[in-house]
């Protein structure tokens, strides 16, 4: 198959798996966006036999759901991501959340926190970094980072935290190398145990009717809600609700999302973006 591959043109087997996909995934895509089924598809349809992109939608369309309709609908997910993303989110964590959380746990000495879709784990690992370097008097506490995402390729990379030199350059500086990774083979580096002992990753599809997970203090779902529709958004953040500490437990979201329709979610600035707490 050539890289050279045109684009698809919509048509009854786009638009049949756009459907699929976000009846089962959340994810909303229109033809405006039939690009994305070439490039994210291609590959796999060359791994399995098929000519080109057309000729695998084909073959889907003309079956129930299968183990393959779930691989492409893995391969549309996104998965950019870095370590440290977004500074100022990490910031706001450092000054504030984190510092609140803190003093509400003192006497537990417990602190679970979700990274959902964690893609490759950058996030869980810089959230972990972040607890070791600023808040060393955590050393000692009971600290969970749950991380899931629904791409199984992504957590398998997530899972044994070995990057190559392009994403170590994205928003690492040298004492985090120095500190927290070990070189593998050339150009690779692998995230040490004393972080990866704290984050346990999970597979996990947030269009599921209830998330079988433990109480968090802090939720971390940024840069996901924003491919979902609104009645769907809505579900998922009456969901994550339930999932929060009812002493007003922390959700971070991407900076381009925000939250309308539950009074329950109170929005607090921070000095760069904001916050939400829920209380119930």
């Amino acid at each position: 198959m050539s890289m050279d591959e045109p684009l698809l043109q919509a048509g009854p087997e786009s638009s049949d798996f756009f459907r699929l996909l976000e009846k089962h995934t959340g994810l909303s895509f229109g033809d405006e966006k039939i690009y994305l089924l070439t490039s994210r598809l291609r590959n796999l349809a060359k791994k399995n036999g098929f000519s080109d992109v057309s000729a695998l939608l084909s073959n889907l369309q003309r079956s129930g759901l299968t183990d393959l309709h779930w691989l492409c609908f893995e391969a549309m997910t996104t998965q950019e991501t870095s370590f440290f993303r977004d500074d100022f989110c990490f910031d706001n964590l450092r000054e504030i959340v984190m510092p609140e959380l803190l003093r509400k746990r003192k006497n537990s000495q417990r602190l679970r926190i979700w990274s959902a879709g964690t893609s490759n784990g950058q996030e869980a690992y810089s959230l972990s970094m972040m607890l070791h370097d600023d808040f060393p008097q955590t050393r000692n506490w009971d600290i969970r980072i749950l991380a899931t995402d629904l791409s199984k390729a992504a957590l398998s990379k997530a899972t044994v935290g070995i990057y190559g030199a392009d994403e170590l350059a994205r928003g690492l500086e040298p004492h985090h190398l120095e500190r927290h990774f070990r070189p593998t083979s050339k150009g690779y580096m692998q995230v040490l145990p004393e972080l990866m002992c704290q984050v346990h990753f999970e597979r996990m599809n947030l269009m599921e009717d209830s998330y079988p997970l433990e109480t968090f203090d802090l939720v971390l779902l940024r840069n996901v809600l924003i491919y979902f529709k609104l009645v769907e958004k809505e579900k998922i953040l009456s969901r994550v609700s339930r999932q929060l500490a009812t002493d007003g437990g922390y959700l971070i979201l991407g900076s381009a999302e925000t939250i309308f329709s539950d009074e329950k979610w109170q929005k607090r600035n921070a000095t760069r973006g904001y916050y939400f707490q829920y209380h119930d």
